[in-house]
């Protein structure tokens, strides 16, 4: 069962840089990220995370909070076998239930960038690719496969998560099963509420804290009302993360 009123950013890593934030713009991969052949800290690596974003804030302007989070993946596929990565799996939980918890995924975007006549090529994903499956009960996932890739490839993913209820904001994971060059996650929490920010792991993650002010329309009922709300804005960052992989005889990643 999930802490209501808590989230918690999740990362086991042996080594962190102090690298500047990456340039980075979704739809914008450079000519260097699609002729990159292999990733310098990890030549074994079949595939690398050039960077991953996440941001989580509150809709302000229904008549009950909600939340919702978006995220953003740029991977590189190194190898063969890391064309599997481009196979994606977005588990959720939908209950249509009268006061019953429901999340939803929306705003899928995807793209696949390779060289063709010295030139860096972005095609698209179809949203024809894009299925939903039911595994049990209420729990569902979103499943798409990005075409075109190959070794080579850089891959690009993002997606919208909504949730109807306050008590609920996801883990995120820094540390994956290959690795990751950068890592993002920002929070834009009213002031409403107070979060306790927990973090697992050995290293040290970069923590940037800010205030901002706005005046969204918040509805009660058929009266809108305009109030200026304060939030806290915390930036998670971490750098050159090594994968972390199953073993014989590790019981628990």
């Amino acid at each position: 069962m999930k802490k209501i009123i808590l989230f918690k950013i999740m990362a086991i890593f042996a080594c962190m840089a102090t690298a500047q934030e990456i340039n980075y713009k979704f739809g914008e991969v450079s000519r260097e990220e699609v002729e990159m052949q292999t990733y310098p800290l990890d030549s074994s690596a079949v595939a690398v995370v050039l960077k991953q974003n996440g941001y989580t804030a509150f809709d302000l302007t229904t008549r009950y909070l909600n939340l919702w989070t978006r995220e953003e993946y740029r991977v590189k596929i190194l190898k063969d076998e890391g064309t599997k990565y481009a196979d994606i799996v977005i588990p959720y939980y939908d209950n249509d239930g009268p006061g019953q918890y429901k999340e939803n995924i929306i705003q899928i975007e995807a793209a696949a960038y390779n060289m063709e006549n010295g030139k860096v090529v972005r095609k698209k994903m179809s949203r024809k690719y894009i299925f939903k499956e039911l595994v049990s009960g209420h729990s569902y996932v979103v499943k798409f496969s990005i075409p075109n890739v190959k070794k080579g490839t850089v891959i690009e993913y993002k997606f919208k998560r909504t949730f109807n209820s306050i008590g609920n904001l996801d883990p995120w994971n820094i540390q994956l099963n290959i690795p990751v060059k950068y890592s993002k996650y920002e929070t834009h929490i009213p002031d409403y509420f107070i979060f306790k920010h927990e973090a697992k792991g050995y290293e040290k993650i970069d923590r940037k804290m800010s205030e901002s002010h706005s005046a969204p329309p918040v509805n009660q009922g058929n009266t809108s009302l305009v109030e200026t709300v304060r939030y806290e804005d915390i930036e998670f960052t971490a750098h050159d993360i090594p994968a972390i992989k199953e073993e014989s005889f590790l019981w628990s990643i």
